[in-house]
């Protein structure tokens, strides 16, 4: 087939796989957003689950200091009793010291039980605070999931459809040029260019005259010295008005 009938082809093709390219990229962006969202939700449930559990844990503290500080508060009694029962004065001060190193450690673990209260305060406040957010997430989860399912599995449709159609269009395609725009287009974005006033509207650089002239005989397909793009030529572009395909590439460069 001729570089002239070939050229209607690799743009039509050069057309599809920008779509494909649009559509790809809308179906990551939603699959991202959903991820993310799911993301949110664990990391929030993990959240609350592990101030739940310093919660229950300073609890448990608590509860053990509590314990231990009524038994103190009954040995403090004790130790009263017992000084009123000394016989001498080496009694008196045993006693005395027995007595006093109870009520300091009597009041060290009501020092304890008071601070860790109001950490077990905050970490509920948070606990709260971690809950209401994931809660909100959820909704959010529950409100949106279907739709977004729905867009998910249509984009995913229209790309197996659009993909169909790639491999239909490719078919009267010279398979070393297909090659070559496919090796460019992995690099580049878009594997095809048009020249317009011997310039490549992808990368705007200017190709050399005699380049320019080989390109406009339509014998063979040249690639651009800059962005290695295949080049084409239309002989009957207008001057003022770029078609919009070559807009499309200009965008893509």
């Amino acid at each position: 087939m001729s570089i002239e009938n070939q050229v209607p082809l690799l743009r039509n093709l050069a057309a599809l796989d920008g779509v494909l390219a649009r559509l790809e990229a809308e179906l990551e962006q939603e699959r991202a957003k959903n991820a993310a969202r799911r993301q949110q939700k664990t990391e929030l449930s993990d959240r609350v689950a592990g101030l739940e559990a310093a919660v229950r844990e300073m609890e448990r503290t608590k509860s053990e200091l509590t314990q231990e500080l009524r038994q103190v508060a009954i040995q403090v009694d004790k130790a009263r009793e017992k000084l009123t029962r000394v016989r001498n004065e080496k009694e008196a001060n045993a006693a005395t010291r027995e007595l006093e190193e109870l009520r300091r450690i009597h009041r060290e673990r009501e020092k304890e039980i008071e601070k860790l209260s109001g950490l077990i305060e905050e970490a509920r406040a948070d606990v709260e605070k971690a809950t209401t957010a994931r809660d909100t997430v959820l909704a959010e989860l529950g409100e949106t999931a279907e739709a977004e399912k729905t867009k998910i599995e249509a984009l995913e449709e229209e790309i197996r459809e659009r993909q169909k159609e790639r491999e239909q269009s490719v078919q009267g395609i010279d398979r070393q040029t297909l090659r070559r725009y496919d090796a460019v287009r992995a690099r580049r974005g878009s594997g095809l260019a048009e020249v317009v006033e011997g310039t490549c509207v992808a990368c705007h650089i200017a190709v050399s005259p005699m380049l320019f002239q080989q390109i406009t005989r339509q014998q063979e397909f040249h690639a651009c010295p800059s962005c290695h793009r295949i080049l084409y030529y239309l002989p009957n572009r207008s001057k003022e008005a770029p078609s919009s395909a070559a807009k499309g590439q200009a965008e893509e460069a």
